[in-house]
C-alpha cells in the first residue's frame, strides 16, 4: 500500500514538472514568435503593437505607398489562430465593391436578394460572390486579377470589403522571410486588382484581350448597355463585326445600331447561317424589328422568317413584322391567324399593330369575297384604306 502511494506521488511530481517544463517551452516559443514579428515589422518598415493574451500582435503602416495591416488573431468561425493580411486598394476601386468566397451562407444571401454578378469566367464565378456596379466589376476583374485571387487556396479565401483586400493564412508563419513573402504576395494581388483608372478603357481591354470568351462577351455587353455612343466603343464594334464568333458579332450589331454593317450581321445570322442557334437568330430578327432608320427594307426578310423554323424564331419574325411591316404583309399575317396556338395570336397582334401604325381600318389588307349565290356582290378596292370589300347594288 505504501509502495503504491509512493509511486502515485512520484508520477504526480513527474506530471507537474513535465507540465511546467512544457508550459515554459510554449512560453519561450511564443516569445520567440513575437520577437520574429517585431523583427519582420522592422524589416517591412511597419509599426508593431503587441497583442493581448495569446495573440502575438499587429504590424501596420505603409508599404509600396499602400496601407498594410498584418495581424495574428482568432478566426471568427472557430476561434483558431490565423494570420490576416489587409491591403488597402487604390481609390480607383469603389469602396462598395465586395468579393467573398462562395459558401452556403453566401449562396442563400444571393437567393434572397443580395445578388451575385458573373464576369463570364466559369471557374471564377463558381468560387466567388461579387457585389457592386456590374460595369465596374466587369472592368476590375481582368485575367490577371482573377488568376491571382483563384490561386489563393488558404481558407476562408480572399475577401474584398470596404476598399481592402483581405487574405488569411494559418498561424504557422514563424520566420521573418515567411512574413515578408506573405506581405509582398498581398501587395502583388492588390496591384493586379486596381491596375485601371477608366472603366470604359478597362472594359474595352477585357473585350479585346481576355483569354476567356465569356469574359469578353460580358465586357462587350456592359459597353453596349452603358456606353454605346462612345467613339472608342464604336471603334471596338467595327472590329467585332469581323470576328468569327457569332456572339461577338451580335454585340457589334447592337453597338453599330443602324449601320449597314449591323444589317449585314443580322442578315447573315438571321437567314444565312444554318448553324446559328434559335436564340442567336431571334436576336438578329429582333434587331431587324427595331423601329429606327435602316439602310434597307427589312419587311421582306422578316416575312420570309415567319414561314418556317423553330417557333421562337417565327414569333420573333412576327413581332418584327408588327413593328416594321407594310400593308402587303397583312395578307400573310391573315393566313397565319388560322393557327390556334401562339403563332396565330402573334400574327393577329402583328396585323393589328400594322393597321394601327398605318392608320388603317380593321379590314385593311384582307380580301373579302361574296357568297357564291350572291350575284349582286362585286369586288371593289377602297383605295384610301387599302382594303378590298364587297359593294352591292341598290
Amino acid at each position: 500500500m505504501v509502495f503504491q502511494l509512493t509511486v502515485l506521488l512520484l508520477l504526480a511530481v513527474i506530471g507537474i514538472v513535465g507540465f511546467s517544463l512544457l508550459n515554459d517551452v510554449e512560453k519561450q516559443r511564443f516569445r520567440d514568435r513575437r520577437r520574429t514579428w517585431e523583427k519582420a515589422a522592422g524589416v517591412l518598415g511597419l509599426g508593431f503593437q503587441r497583442g493581448r493574451g495569446t495573440a502575438i500582435g499587429t504590424m501596420k503602416g505603409i508599404m509600396a505607398e499602400r496601407r498594410v495591416r498584418l495581424s495574428h488573431e482568432a478566426a471568427p468561425d472557430n476561434g483558431a489562430k490565423v494570420i490576416v493580411l489587409a491591403v488597402k486598394l487604390r481609390d480607383s476601386i469603389p469602396d462598395d465593391l465586395r468579393l467573398e468566397t462562395e459558401s452556403l451562407g453566401s449562396g442563400i444571401a444571393s437567393m434572397v436578394g443580395r445578388g451575385d454578378f458573373a464576369v463570364g469566367d466559369p471557374a471564377f464565378d463558381k468560387r466567388f460572390l461579387l457585389g457592386g456596379l456590374s460595369e465596374e466589376l466587369s472592368a476590375i476583374f481582368s485575367a490577371k486579377a482573377r488568376q491571382a485571387l483563384t490561386a489563393e487556396e488558404a481558407m476562408p479565401g480572399p475577401r474584398i470589403q470596404d476598399g481592402w483586400l483581405i487574405l488569411t493564412r494559418p498561424a504557422r508563419l514563424d520566420t521573418v522571410d515567411a512574413l515578408l513573402k506573405f506581405a509582398r504576395h498581398g501587395l502583388a494581388d492588390a496591384a493586379h486588382l486596381d491596375r485601371f483608372d477608366d472603366v470604359v478603357t478597362r472594359l474595352i481591354h477585357n473585350a479585346r484581350h481576355d483569354p476567356v470568351p465569356g469574359v469578353r462577351q460580358t465586357a462587350m455587353g456592359q459597353l453596349a448597355r452603358n456606353y454605346p455612343a462612345r467613339p472608342e466603343v464604336q471603334a471596338l464594334a467595327a472590329d467585332l463585326a469581323n470576328r468569327p464568333e457569332r456572339s461577338e458579332r451580335l454585340i457589334a450589331m447592337t453597338l453599330l445600331r443602324h449601320d449597314e454593317r449591323a444589317f449585314a450581321i443580322a442578315r447573315s445570322i438571321g437567314f444565312e447561317t444554318s448553324s446559328a442557334s434559335a436564340a442567336e437568330i431571334e436576336q438578329a430578327l429582333t434587331w431587324l424589328a427595331d423601329t429606327g432608320p435602316h439602310p434597307v427594307d427589312r419587311a421582306p426578310l422578316l416575312r420570309r422568317a415567319t414561314s418556317s423554323g423553330p417557333v421562337p424564331v417565327r414569333l420573333a419574325a412576327l413581332r418584327g413584322l408588327g413593328a416594321v411591316g407594310r400593308i402587303e404583309e397583312i395578307e400573310v399575317l391573315f393566313e397565319l391567324q388560322s393557327d390556334k396556338g401562339a403563332l396565330g395570336e402573334a400574327a393577329l397582334e402583328a396585323a393589328e399593330q400594322i393597321r394601327s401604325r398605318l392608320g388603317l381600318g380593321g379590314d385593311a389588307g384582307r380580301l373579302s369575297v361574296s357568297a357564291t349565290g350572291d350575284e349582286e356582290g362585286r369586288l371593289s378596292a377602297a383605295a384610301a384604306a387599302g382594303s378590298l370589300a364587297i359593294s352591292k347594288k341598290g
